[in-house]
């Protein structure tokens, strides 16, 4: 799969996600996480990203529109049908040299 497809894709998603207001919306979820858990006593440096990850996973993913949803779904899946017809060509290309190989060793014996 071409690198620039990638980073066209990913580029895409992340300025929808920042259009649709949801980037905002997760920052404001992760501070208050953090309050939450300093108001606890749990120290800042001893916040682990796993827990910050369990806080505010699901909230992050309901503020994600069905129309939202479903364009993410679609670039994803178009990149992932692109990504295997990639890799079927090259196991094809591989296979026709490897052919190629085993023909020139015999022809050599």
């Amino acid at each position: 799969m071409s690198t620039d497809y990638e980073k066209l894709v990913k580029d895409h998603l992340r300025m929808r996600l920042i259009e649709s207001g949801w980037s905002e919306n997760l920052n404001e979820i992760i501070k208050n996480s953090v309050k939450e858990r300093l108001a606890g006593g749990q120290f800042i440096n001893a916040i682990k990203f796993e827990q910050l990850y369990q806080d505010v996973a699901l909230k992050a993913r309901d503020l994600i529109s069905p129309n939202m949803e479903l364009e993410i779904h679609t670039k994803l899946n178009e990149y992932l049908s692109l990504n295997l017809e990639n890799e079927e060509d090259e196991d094809d290309d591989n296979l026709f040299s490897s052919d190629e190989d085993t023909r020139s060793m015999d022809v050599d014996k």
